[in-house]
């Protein structure tokens, strides 16, 4: 037997608040030494007796909780088991909870861990400088020319793109699926693999950059999940259920409840007080503001990245976009105290902002004017995560947008004030990349929209 001490385990370091978290986590604690491949000898403080477990390592996943160094037991074979087939064996009986509740949110915990580790992997993979090289070599001047704001814009779509797939695999035109490439590597099957970050039907610009190999590819192995990854396999493990081919059987097992749990309202409130602070006291009375919604893809922003052209084939399953592609308010304000008058039809708009926001990770051009107005200037462009400077709202289409669309100089004092603050509270990070989730591949996904009427008070408006 192999026995290793595992370092001081606490409420800390488990990230616990009360003693009864650590009741209902000591067993996540001890399938995960069992999972990832350890003889581990646990001695509980207040027991006389030690706990063993016994399994057959493969490359040590949990090191980082472990001293000495990694030496393969020499047990009788029936005293152990290879870490992936305990895995496969772990996650057949997990399908088979009938704990709906508990699954759901096991899941959404483990997705949001694995796009935590591929926004990792994704800017490790992707930086202004490999930007430029592939500019230069394959003739994409744009890149070449700005590859501080196409890193960001290709980080972006990518990881936009591993997040849809690990919700809704694709088997044609391209068989994609991150959770069962993961899979592959995490289970010992396969001892490295790759992910096509994005369908070979694409067109454009930027296509060949996307299907080029070493761009284009997410190359998995172990050094990589033990990275990028390796902090979170308990929480990972249950995720991996949902390939393509369990999918074909077994629902996602996701839900608008669930998610919505009090750390991610917290975050949908930020993002509705930066609109409502910004929005009643940079504009005065009678000016109309109108907010336009567009979802960057592989080209950037466009004319055809409004959410009504990019869900154009899905209208009838997202009716708040049929008629439109923008919502708009004009402020009454007291001249002398400031204070919104229309203040409900005020609330409806920021929340309508959040909303859309939310549920598309679509980001937002507030106009100062109308749809029609002669006025150009705008006033915000805002996604969960960030606001843009103009510099940021560039594409590649060939219908671009129009020059005009570019900050006023409130804009301009908006972008210098809070740019900044944007996505901090508290010193920390409000919305990470794992919290951006595409709420729109949702099966119950109409729910969010009762969750903002009740939870703000307010309508949320259609798109007009």
């Amino acid at each position: 037997m192999n026995k290793r001490s595992l370092h001081s385990i606490n409420e800390k370091t488990l990230g616990l608040h009360n003693s009864k978290d650590f009741t209902s986590r000591g067993l996540e604690l001890l399938a995960a030494c069992l999972v990832f491949g350890q003889a581990t000898t646990i001695n509980v403080v207040g027991e006389s007796n030690l706990l063993v477990i016994y399994t057959k390592p493969h490359m040590g996943f949990v090191s980082d909780l472990t001293e000495g160094q990694f030496i393969e037991p020499n047990n009788p074979r029936k005293y152990f088991s290879h870490y992936g087939s305990l895995l496969q064996s772990f996650l057949r009986g997990y399908s088979g909870l009938n704990v709906p509740n508990y699954r759901i949110r096991k899941n959404i915990d483990g997705k949001t861990a694995i796009m935590e580790g591929f926004a990792k992997l994704l800017q490790f993979k992707m930086n202004p400088r490999i930007i430029e090289l592939a500019g230069k070599v394959l003739s994409i001047r744009a890149f070449e020319n700005n590859p501080e704001i196409w890193n960001r814009k290709s980080n972006n779509y990518a990881f936009s793109q591993v997040f849809e797939n690990l919700i809704a695999p694709s088997r044609l035109p391209t068989f994609r699926d991150v959770t069962h490439t993961f899979l592959q590597v995490f289970i010992g099957k396969e001892g490295a693999a790759t992910h096509k970050i994005t369908s070979r039907k694409l067109r454009g610009t930027t296509a060949v950059f996307w299907k080029n190999d070493y761009y284009g590819r997410i190359a998995l192995d172990y050094a990589t999940i033990s990275q990028f990854f390796g902090k979170n396999f308990y929480k990972i493990q249950p995720a991996l259920f949902y390939t393509y081919y369990n999918l074909e059987k077994t629902p996602q097992a996701l839900s608008i409840d669930q998610l919505l749990n009090y750390e991610f309202t917290d975050k949908i409130d930020h993002l509705h007080k930066n609109f409502d602070d910004i929005l009643s006291t940079k504009y005065s009375n009678g000016q109309t503001l109108t907010a336009f919604f567009h979802k960057e893809d592989a080209l950037g922003l466009h004319r055809g990245t409004t959410l009504r052209e990019k869900f154009r084939s899905d209208l009838d399953k997202f009716t708040e976009l049929k008629d439109g592609t923008k919502i708009e308010i004009t402020l009454q304000k007291n001249d002398q105290t400031g204070e919104i008058i229309n203040r409900d039809k005020f609330n409806d708009f920021i929340a309508s902002i959040a909303f859309y926001l939310v549920k598309f990770n679509s980001i937002v051009f507030i106009k100062e004017g109308t749809k029609t107005s002669w006025e150009v200037n705008y006033g915000l462009f805002a996604s969960q995560r960030e606001i843009f400077s103009n510099e940021y709202i560039t594409g590649l289409s060939a219908s671009p947008l129009a020059s005009s669309v570019v900050l006023s100089d409130i804009g301009e004092q908006i972008l210098l004030e809070y740019q900044s603050s944007w996505n901090i509270e508290d010193s920390e990070t409000v919305w990470s990349f794992g919290d951006c989730w595409p709420i729109y591949l949702f099966s119950d996904h109409a729910k969010l929209t009762k969750w903002f009427r009740d939870h703000f008070k307010a309508v949320i408006k259609n798109l007009a």
